[in-house]
């Protein structure tokens, strides 16, 4: 049996970004990684990451945890028998909402 090729969607509180291969967080913030078709018994790798706090649900392997507890780089692989996808999640330092664009205007001129 074939399977189609791993996809896999990240998945936030208010949106979702599909087919990623690469992803920028803020130190915090807690999201879920999706595989878009069920392969069965696929396998999700970080070993000894220090960026990432992953969880998967036990007996459900297509869907990870994942909460970013420190800034730097995670590579994260997601295996399927002889298919991986590879991918990255880079941590940066939380960001704060813009409250102003920081634009300035001057006084019109008719043209």
């Amino acid at each position: 049996m074939e399977f189609p090729e791993i996809k896999v969607d990240a998945v936030f509180e208010h949106e979702t970004v599909y087919n990623v291969d690469m992803l920028t967080v803020d130190v915090g913030q807690s999201f879920s990684l999706r595989i878009e078709h069920h392969h069965p018994k696929v396998r999700w790798f970080a070993d000894n990451d220090m960026v990432l706090s992953i969880t998967t649900v036990s007996g459900d392997t297509y869907e990870a945890f994942l909460t970013a507890t420190a800034v730097g780089k995670s590579e994260l692989i997601v295996k399927h028998q002889r298919e991986m996808k590879k991918f990255f999640i880079h941590v940066r330092p939380k960001q704060g909402r813009a409250v102003t664009l920081g634009l300035n205007f001057s006084t019109p001129e008719e043209k």
